[in-house]
């Protein structure tokens, strides 16, 4: 206003740095290096979300019709809603339960939101705070306060009306009536079982007025208004667009990244056409504070080409997709953004960047556990340093230890790959006798991989895992190079995986199950006190330990969703009596067995 002064923040210009270095010195200046781990804020459950496909859905359907659908969707993900309330997209608002009358109750919604729990999937809802529908039940239904006490104010004391197609209030984030409401909203969330919620605008907005509400505290405060509130209320893992330097301490996730202002065009019509270009920014900066999905909304954004793909493994970002509600609009990208978020996505999703370099139209990324290399090129294959031969926009990760690798290739192991390019990923598990491939899209093909030196050339074999039903392979093996045929579906199944392995691994069906589902080893035995049980677990599943005594009793010890691998569970129970247990690992899928004797 006229008269009055206004002091800058402190700005501070490096000149002469590398980019990386400019940005971890802004990290240490800002104290983002302070902020709360994405791991710390999770807490107990970073493994699993680090490990889920963001699932955007935006169903206009009876509840009871999406259970085929989310039953379908690979597990570990995040079933982002964004449809079901009434009037659709922009309607309603801040009114988004009871949900539109024409796809079920509220009560239905939550049996639905209970199934995609028990599928071992999130449930993350699409929330406006900052947005009312002026014919909302809210606003229709206003006593004590008037449209002016909880809208943003003009400086002739108006409204401040906003049209999203039809008209709404900016809500003031400082009145206590819309503190009250959203609280209220949130909370009725929660309650149905709303494990993440997310804010649309909070992170986007920019303050293009003053605001002459007396509810806050000056007229420019109202950005800082949803900081407050969200800090205040952190009752879940709340996200948004956009606005990660103004809310990294308060949210879990944000998304929008540049990839969506380049389908829209804007970036080349603010910036100039081959003006611009990637660099993740924010992985370096503050990639292990929070979650960075591309946006919250639309498809043409998701993981559904190689170009998409291979930006995701550079900059950074989780894997995604977008669900048509019609299984014949399903594709195989679904199940590359699943698999590549449970294996490679997950060692740099919540992960600090410790560097990007780019030369020659290939990029390398580094994070503590994994490296990624991505070729830029529209038109150029690039033939890495281990001798796989990564297509034009692909791109391959490998851990720092080479036991994984996995990405988009025309060659692998210094042979060409026959019928385009494939997705492949190839975990070595060693201590497990056994090579695991995944092969989630692809048009079939001869590979070759390498194989320990300590194995038997002369009994080795390959098996097709389909649901725990084994196929054998025919293969051949020469010089400590194992060659078979790459395929998706065998006798009619689609294959969820291959196992390589030494040839006293028979392919003998669900009695032998435990070869995949096992439990390694229990310790000590006997045990007096408490006892390890390690077990491996073939995928991400819902399982059950159970401990029996030789009478049938039976003691639940763990009962839940765990990931592929190793896991340990800890039995201490106070109640057990001399004798043999019986300890059991069940899954949908089989069960496996051993025993262990408690003796004081």
């Amino acid at each position: 206003e006229n008269g009055s002064t206004w002091h800058s923040p402190v700005i501070r210009i490096r000149l002469g740095q590398a980019h990386i270095d400019a940005i971890n010195e802004f990290r240490l200046d800002n104290g983002i290096d302070q902020v709360d781990d994405a791991a710390v804020k999770v807490g107990s459950e970073f493994a699993k979300l680090a490990s889920s496909t963001w699932y955007n859905t935006d169903f206009e359907m009876v509840f009871s019709d999406i259970y085929p659908v989310v039953d379908a969707l690979p597990a570990p993900g995040i079933i982002y809603a964004s449809s079901w309330y009434p009037g659709g997209f922009d309607h309603n608002y801040p009114d988004f339960l009871p949900p539109e009358p024409a796809y079920g109750t509220t009560d239905e919604m939550k049996i639905l939101i209970d199934r995609i729990h028990d599928n071992g999937c999130y449930f993350a809802p699409y929330t406006n705070p900052t947005w009312w529908d002026l014919e909302s039940p809210t606003l229709q239904n206003l006593t004590e306060y008037s449209l002016v006490d909880v809208s943003v104010q003009r400086a002739d004391g108006s409204v401040l009306i906003e049209n999203y197609g039809i008209d709404g209030i900016v809500a003031e984030p400082y009145h206590p009536f819309v503190i009250e409401r959203l609280d209220q909203l949130f909370a009725d969330l929660i309650d149905i079982g709303a494990d993440m919620i997310y804010l649309d605008q909070v992170g986007a907005r920019r303050q293009y007025f003053l605001d002459y509400n007396t509810a806050a505290p000056s007229k420019t405060a109202y950005l800082q208004g949803w900081k407050d509130y969200i800090q205040s209320n952190q009752i879940t893992n709340f996200g948004t667009e956009k606005g990660f330097d103004l809310l990294l301490d308060e949210l879990v996730f944000f998304s929008g990244t540049l990839l969506l202002h380049e389908l829209t065009g804007e970036l080349d019509q603010y910036l100039g056409v081959n003006n611009w270009g990637y660099f993740p920014f924010t992985s370096i900066l503050a990639g292990d504070k929070a979650f960075f999905y591309q946006t919250g909304s639309g498809g043409d954004e998701q993981t559904v080409n190689i170009d998409n793909f291979g930006i995701n493994m550079a900059m950074g970002h989780p894997m995604s997709w977008h669900v048509p509600p019609d299984f014949d609009d399903w594709d195989d990208w679904v199940f590359v953004a699943s698999i590549f978020q449970q294996k490679i996505g997950r060692l740099f999703t919540g992960s600090k960047m410790l560097s990007y370099v780019i030369e020659n139209e290939v990029s390398e990324t580094t994070y503590s556990e994994i490296s990624i290399e991505r070729n830029w090129s529209s038109v150029t294959k690039y033939a890495t340093a281990d001798g796989h031969e990564i297509p034009p926009l692909g791109a391959v990760g490998k851990t720092i230890d080479g036991n994984l690798i996995g990405g988009v290739f025309s060659a692998y192991n210094g042979t060409a790959l026959e019928n385009g390019s494939h997705y492949i990923i190839v975990e070595n598990e060693f201590d497990e006798d056994r090579i695991v491939l995944w092969y989630p899209m692809g048009a079939g093909t001869p590979i070759s991989v390498n194989i320990p030196e300590n194995w038997d050339l002369e009994g080795i074999a390959v098996d097709a895992i389909s649901n725990l039903d084994e196929v054998r392979l025919e293969s051949e093996i020469s010089d400590n190079v194992f060659t078979f045929d790459l395929t998706r579906d065998v006798d009619g199944k689609k294959v969820d995986y291959f196992l390589i392995r030494p040839n006293q691994h028979m392919a003998t069906g669900l009695e032998e199950s435990n070869l995949s589902l096992r439990i390694i080893q229990s310790y000590p035995n006997p045990f007096s006190h408490s006892a390890t049980i390690e077990s491996y677990i073939p995928n991400f599943q819902k399982i059950e330990l159970r401990i029996t005594d030789l009478m049938g009793r039976e003691t639940s010890i763990w009962k839940g969703y765990k990931n592929q691998g190793k896991q340990k569970f800890i039995l201490e129970d106070p109640n057990l009596t001399n004798g043999l247990y019986i300890v059991q690992l069940r899954t949908e899928q089989g069960t496996a067995t051993s025993k262990l004797l408690f003796k004081k």
